[in-house]
């Protein structure tokens, strides 16, 4: 009799308990809205702003979301102490909704800068961070594959709206673009709101373990391979200043080429002879790409490591760049390989940062230092996001901004894996050589 009673709350919280990918699809909306909508698919937008404010004005709407953002991501602790994540996350979506609608309403510099308080507060409350939070509680291992799952949302809706906002603002306005995206984000607020708890605990759970992988491979002999929490720096072991300055400049040479790369490349491609919907086509074949390799990001770092890992992205955003410089040839297969790499080359960021903050701290300070990641980040897209559009009358183009894009690329590769190498022997970082070490 003790045997059913015990058994009986076993598995009604192992059915129960798989109600983190509820939450994992909670993310994935707000991943949709709050960066897919506000960010990746903006920068379609960004031809009909800068016909109508200049390139000068386009850069400062841009950098004027970065702003509110990078402010509102140094109070996301607090916010979401304040409110928990089913409350907060929610009302992100609806900060987007409302920048949207206000977007539509708009037609001068004046009335973007204003939108753009929405959006970016969107974005600042609502992003990577907000989806590392709730990842991080539900889910108990496979980290770095979770994220890079629910990060995907992002990238469909650089699939989706690309071509539903050329269209309608070329076949009826760009108020109703906007306007379209606006509905959209109150619906997946909405949804978000009666889908999401707060943690586990809230339902009597633990956090979900996807699979016991662990234990097959050792079943079958074979050596044991390591999850995302294993990756984990010890309590005896610290990154030292240096390694901090290191690990948070190289977030902010991120936040230079995955932030103003793509939000110039549509007029990069536009003012180099592109028709608008090839151009609108090409960023929903960007969104395609970065949905896919984010999945395929979160699962590399689970099996080769975020050293190799990261690595390879840089690789990737560099050819992507090389490509975009290329694209006054007219050539559109420079256009199509710019668009590819450097937007699967932009999932270091969305799945990137998030996973280096995991595996670069202690439970204790890991939400801190994933904010510090994604300000770096930001504040990076703010400083130089204003540059591109004061250097087009200097230098007649957007050429000279890439060339500069590209230089902070490879800056901060080489600083991000020279700090990996300088770690990678530390017990249990980043390192399939844990037992080794120990040993």
């Amino acid at each position: 009799m003790a045997d059913k009673t015990k058994s009986a709350p076993q598995e009604n919280a192992g059915r129960h308990s798989k109600y983190a990918f509820v939450i994992a699809a909670c993310c994935f909306f707000m991943m949709f809205v709050n960066v897919g909508i506000v960010s990746t698919s903006f920068n379609v937008y960004q031809p009909y702003i800068v016909e109508q404010v200049g390139d000068a004005g386009g850069s400062l709407v841009i950098t004027f979301r970065l702003l509110v953002s990078a402010i509102s991501m140094v109070l996301i602790v607090n916010y979401y102490h304040l409110l928990d994540l089913r409350v907060g996350i929610t009302l992100s979506m609806v900060f987007a909704a409302i920048g949207m609608f206000l977007f539509g309403f708009m037609q001068s510099l004046p009335g973007y800068m204003f939108a753009s308080i929405f959006i970016g507060i969107a974005y600042g409350l609502g992003g990577n961070v907000a989806m590392t939070y709730a990842i991080n509680r539900w889910f108990a291992n496979d980290i770095a594959s979770v994220v890079g799952v629910a990060a995907t949302g992002s990238g469909v809706a650089g699939i989706l709206m690309p071509p539903i906002i050329t269209y309608a603002a070329e076949t009826i306005s760009l108020s109703w673009a906007f306007w379209i995206e606006a509905i959209i984000s109150l619906f997946f607020a909405v949804i978000s709101f009666l889908l999401l708890r707060n943690r586990p605990s809230d339902l009597g759970l633990k956090a979900y373990h996807i699979t016991d992988k662990a234990d097959r491979r050792r079943a079958k002999g074979l050596p044991e391979r390591k999850s995302i929490h294993q990756y984990t720096i010890p309590e005896d072991v610290q990154l030292s200043k240096r390694a901090q300055f290191a690990l948070a400049a190289s977030a902010f040479c991120v936040g230079v080429f995955c932030t103003s790369a793509v939000f110039y490349i549509t007029i990069q491609m536009t003012s180099s002879g592109f028709d608008p919907v090839f151009v609108g086509g090409m960023i929903s074949l960007g969104g395609l790409c970065l949905t896919f390799a984010k999945v395929v990001t979160g699962r590399m770092f689970d099996h080769i490591g975020v050293r190799k890992g990261t690595t390879i992205l840089y690789m990737i955003e560099i050819v992507g760049l090389i490509a975009a410089l290329l694209i006054p040839t007219g050539n559109p297969l420079f256009a199509a390989i710019s668009i590819l790499c450097m937007y699967w080359g932009g999932s270091i960021n969305s799945v990137g940062l998030p996973v280096w903050g995991i595996s670069l701290s202690h439970p204790e300070n890991r939400s801190k230092l994933i904010k510090n990641l994604q300000v770096c980040f930001t504040t990076g897209g703010l400083v130089f996001n204003f540059i591109p559009g004061f250097l087009v009358p200097i230098f007649g183009g957007y050429e000279i901004s890439y060339v500069l894009f590209l230089i902070m690329t490879v800056i901060s590769m080489v600083v991000i894996t020279t700090l990996f190498k300088k770690y990678l022997h530390a017990p249990g970082l980043f390192s399939k050589r844990h037992d080794e070490v120990h040993a």
